[in-house]
């Protein structure tokens, strides 16, 4: 039902083009032409199921950091920042996995210490939380863990 509407739509937006009917520098021209360039990523969750309509659940993962944002003054160094960074990350994904965060976070901290400093990238591929290496406890069935650690993370 979607395809049909959004051709029409890039149909509708040539035309504007095409008709030159207003300003090369204008705002609608500029809205325009970024739609016409990007119609084929625009249209990719029709290609796959797994593509989200929205980015939705892009800016709910990255809500927590906007109201965070007077707490990341206390990150007095940029190193300081670059960790608070990585832990954020960390728990957004294991919760974008269906893990439960706590558990995740337990558990990789008590396995990152078997890591050996040669070859690090192909010895930490089984730590990262779509890893089959993840054990059962860290994994979150229910919807409301998942609500649970998304609050938290908010906090």
């Amino acid at each position: 039902k979607t395809k049909p509407i959004l051709d029409e739509f890039f149909i509708f937006c040539q035309g504007i083009k095409d008709a030159r009917c207003c300003l090369p520098k204008s705002r609608l021209s500029q809205g325009v032409q970024y739609v016409l360039d990007r119609s084929q990523e625009l249209m990719n969750f029709l290609n796959d199921g797994n593509c989200d309509v929205s980015n939705n659940t892009a800016e709910n993962s990255i809500r927590p950091f906007t109201v965070g944002r007077k707490n990341f003054l206390f990150n007095f160094t940029e190193n300081g920042a670059d960790v608070s960074a990585g832990y954020y990350t960390i728990i957004q994904t294991a919760i974008a996995n269906g893990l439960a965060p706590y558990k995740y976070l337990e558990w990789l901290l008590t396995e990152i210490s078997s890591v050996r400093p040669k070859n690090v990238l192909s010895n930490m591929s089984h730590l990262l939380p779509w890893s089959d290496k993840v054990p059962a406890d860290c994994r979150s069935n229910n919807l409301e863990d998942l609500r649970q650690a998304e609050t938290a993370s908010e906090d």
